[in-house]
C-alpha cells in the first residue's frame, strides 16, 4: 500500500511518499497550501504520479504532549 504523507501548515504543506513495506518515508516536494486546497494543477500531478491508497497527516502536539492547535 503507498501512503502519501502530509506535514500541514499555515502557508506550506510538505509532502512524502512511503510504502507499507518500507520503515522510510521519502520527501516529494512543498506545496502552498493555498494550492492544495485549492486542488491546483500542482497538488493533481501529485496525486497522479504517486498513485497513493491513502492519505495520512500528522497530529501536531506541543512540547507538553498535548494537541496543538494547527
Amino acid at each position: 500500500m503507498k501512503a502519501l504523507a502530509l506535514d500541514i501548515g499555515e502557508k506550506r504543506i510538505g509532502v512524502a511518499v512511503g510504502d507499507t513495506n518500507d520503515a522510510i518515508a521519502l520527501p516529494v516536494c512543498v506545496l502552498p497550501t493555498t494550492e492544495v486546497l485549492s486542488n491546483a494543477r500542482t497538488w493533481r500531478h501529485v496525486l497522479e504520479d504517486h498513485e497513493p491508497d491513502v492519505l495520512v497527516c500528522g497530529l501536531p502536539k506541543t512540547m507538553a504532549g498535548e494537541e496543538g492547535p494547527q
